[in-house]
């Protein structure tokens, strides 16, 4: 049964993964066997003149998301999924809101996973908490041994509440759940939920789009400064996108506008960006490959005096606060009006918002940290997970 349960959720994360990219025509049936799956690495680095070295390779992938399940040697094929027979059990989704077919494709899509599972002679129980809530009812009814549900979901740096309390089972000896399978490693969920001993959750593929820290820059302001509105494209491809460049970038696009002697939200800035303490110096950290957080014998630990986490904290506070040239701001009128050469944050609702500007706009990967040679996309440390 444990078996079945696992399978089932999984094909509930994928079709709400191709739901949210399909066309709207589009109609997703679970009969269909066969899913594609679509990826792109962006890399850097440079040649022996140093001029030459970005790319971006994207991969295709058919998979036979039925057959592809290992069990161990054991068979769980589509047909004897549909036809089970859970005798009535119920199955508890805690901190999940119940799908609305009526509100999205992802929701309808989730939907038709729940209504099929319920063919199956069982109830769908879903318990809509807020994370706080269900970190206390995962806490005390663990902890008494009592059973309230078999999946929980919570903010992805609560993860590491739950571990220290002991409250999570290893994913990793669900034989079903096949965490090499690129549909269950959203955002670098996979690697990054691999502390300990374990694996103990997965990024839930609805909230994708806050998985994502970029950095967007104004092509006008980028000209005015540069002579050039595509500049940070070139220093990709160059492999010099890096911090150190963008900071030199973040003091020339900073100006006062007004005259008077002050920098305040309405003259003009290198850089906005809400949220500096977290989301802004978590994305420092992981473009140096400096964690806060890692494995030492199988525990979890701090790693502040790392040779790579000082530093990189130190760029941080270089970038934010000592250059003058970041406004900490939720505003984004800040940048979509024209008074910022660059926003950072995450993908949630920003590139709606910035295409009603009336000045063009470019995107870009988090820079590089000093001696990294590969850009990476940085997990909003707020993005929900399913444990």
């Amino acid at each position: 049964m444990k078996k079945i349960i696992a399978l089932l959720m999984v094909v509930a994360l994928m079709v709400s993964v191709f739901a949210g990219c399909s066309n709207p025509e589009t109609e997703i049936d679970l009969d269909d066997e066969v899913l594609t799956t679509e990826s792109t690495v962006t890399t850097s680095g440079s040649d022996a003149s140093g001029l030459k070295g970005g790319g971006v390779s994207t991969t295709t992938k058919t998979e036979d998301i039925w057959g592809s399940v290992n069990t161990g040697g054991e068979k769980i094929d589509k047909d004897t999924v549909l036809s089970y027979d859970f005798k009535g059990d119920e199955i508890i989704l805690y901190g999940i809101t119940k799908p609305d077919a009526t509100k999205s494709k992802s929701d309808a899509a989730q939907a038709q996973v729940f209504e099929k599972l319920q063919k199956m002679n069982c109830k769908i129980k879903f318990v809509d908490s807020g994370a706080n809530e269900t970190k206390q009812q995962t806490i005390l009814n663990v902890m008494s041994s009592t059973h309230f549900a078999d999946f929980v979901t919570t903010q992805q740096h609560g993860i590491v509440g739950y571990l220290t309390s002991d409250l999570l089972y290893n994913m990793g000896k669900v034989k079903t759940l096949d965490l090499s399978q690129p549909y269950m490693n959203v955002g670098a969920g996979v690697e990054a939920f691999h502390l300990g001993s374990g694996y103990w959750a997965v990024n839930h593929p609805t909230s994708l789009a806050a998985i994502g820290n970029y950095v967007y820059f104004n092509k006008r302001i980028m000209k005015e400064v540069t002579g050039d509105e595509n500049y940070p494209y070139k220093l990709m491809e160059q492999g010099k996108w890096n911090i150190a460049n963008w900071r030199e970038l973040n003091k020339k696009g900073t100006k006062e506008l007004n005259g008077d002697g002050k920098l305040t939200e309405a003259d003009q800035w290198g850089l906005v960006f809400a949220d500096v303490g977290t989301a802004g110096f978590s994305a420092i950290l992981q473009a140096n490959r400096a964690l806060m957080i890692k494995n030492v014998n199988g525990m979890l630990s701090y790693n502040m005096e790392d040779g790579k986490c000082i530093p990189a904290i130190e760029e941080g506070i270089d970038l934010y606060y000592r250059d003058n040239a970041c406004l900490n701001s939720t505003s984004r009128s800040v940048f979509t009006s024209g008074r910022a050469l660059f926003s950072g944050g995450q993908t949630a609702g920003q590139v709606k918002v910035f295409s009603e500007m009336k000045d063009d706009f470019g995107i870009l990967p988090y820079p590089l940290g000093n001696g990294q040679t590969e850009y990476s996309v940085c997990t909003n440390w707020n993005t929900t997970a399913m444990a």
